[in-house]
């Protein structure tokens, strides 16, 4: 019963009201305050649409700090001494593991057809015109939420649960969580997360690290934003 609660209480719970938090506090008012006034300052005739991409980039960095720094402290706090995933990643399938897999990701953001990627979701700032700073601070948001968000969920939520249940549990735990946090988007990325996350609980456990999913997780996003940027029809790169 003991290791039931601390399960179910310490890591998914925990998680949950995070992510929670993340996710809707685009709709708290000093937040979308100081994105406008951030917005103002940087580019007095952005309008509007400079108040939704700071609100974006702010959003993300927020999620960083829920997801990551907060749950580690967390952790150590609440569970001195349980794995987490937070080494370099390691053991004896590490290129297997890592190196393939990149230049698959990397592979497939090239080639996969627009048509395939949702407008309504890529890329996230609805700004029509892609200068090389905006597209950094756009990839500086991207990696700064993954890093979050990968250790929520395949260090966080995954390595303790392991050692309190076992590896099938924990897969199934995680999984279950990460296709419905897809879910809103509809069934071809929820499905699509389901056999991901698979294979990104796989990856962590087999290199003892979070760090491997991490990057593959960016190459997908950075990939994403790019392609629908060049297709879009009512965006450009300048």
């Amino acid at each position: 019963m003991n290791s039931f609660v601390l399960g179910i209480w310490t890591y998914p719970g925990v998680f949950a009201f995070a992510y929670m938090v993340y996710l809707f506090v685009d709709r708290f008012p000093p937040l979308l305050h100081l994105a406008s006034e951030i917005g103002r300052r940087v580019d007095s005739s952005g309008g509007s649409g400079r108040t939704q991409e700071w609100t974006i980039y702010l959003q993300k960095f927020l999620g960083f700090l829920l997801l990551g720094p907060l749950l580690v402290v967390y952790g150590r706090v609440f569970s001195p001494g349980v794995e987490m995933g937070l080494g370099l990643p390691q053991g004896p399938f590490l290129f297997w593991l890592g190196v393939v897999p990149s230049i698959v990701f990397l592979s497939s953001s090239i080639l996969r057809p627009t048509s395939k990627i949702p407008w309504e979701y890529y890329p996230q700032v609805r700004q029509p015109h892609w200068p090389p700073r905006r597209l950094l601070l756009n990839g500086l948001a991207w990696v700064f939420y993954h890093w979050g968000y990968e250790f929520a969920f395949r260090g966080f939520l995954f390595f303790p649960l392991v050692e309190i249940w076992g590896f099938e549990v924990a897969l199934g735990i995680n999984v279950a969580l990460y296709s419905l946090a897809h879910i809103f988007k509809g069934p071809g990325e929820s499905f699509g997360a389901f056999f991901l996350g698979i294979g990104f609980c796989f990856v962590a456990y087999y290199t003892n690290s979070f760090y491997l999913p991490f990057l593959f997780h960016c190459i997908l996003a950075l990939g994403n934003d790019i392609k629908a940027i060049k297709a879009h029809p009512e965006m450009d790169f300048e």
